[in-house]
């Protein structure tokens, strides 16, 4: 397992609490993810294969694909996402860590965002 992906689990703890509540990180579902993983690609005709050493961690877009690191790529691997509206999987991410800071700045600015919104309805 990456040296990234461990240091992550490590620092999530046994709950996000509401960060990152749609992705299933835990090492414990692994096994399982990988399973669904390739039954989804099945399912909707993938002609793509997921790789061997395939760590997929994360869910999106309500079932419809995966996040996935290949243990094989080193310390820090890529994120590879597969997309079942296009039966296709490509890099989305250099890192696992730029992965994991892009999500943190995403869920940063939706705090704040909900926070300025909530003020400006009890302001006006």
């Amino acid at each position: 397992m990456p040296k990234a992906y461990k240091e992550f689990l490590l620092w999530l703890g046994e709950s996000a609490g509401g960060f990152m509540d749609s992705y299933v990180l835990r090492s414990v579902y692994l096994r399982r993810n990988r399973e669904d993983a390739l039954e989804m690609m099945v399912e909707d005709g993938c002609t793509e294969l997921l790789p061997d050493d395939a760590i997929v961690f994360a869910w999106y877009n309500q079932g419809q694909g995966f996040g996935f690191i290949r243990a094989s790529e080193g310390d820090n691997p890529p994120v590879y996402f597969y997309d079942g509206t296009k039966g296709r999987i490509v890099q989305t991410h250099p890192t696992l860590e730029a992965f994991v800071i892009g999500y943190m700045d995403a869920f940063l600015d939706n705090i704040v965002k909900r926070k300025e919104w909530s003020r400006s309805l009890n302001n006006g």
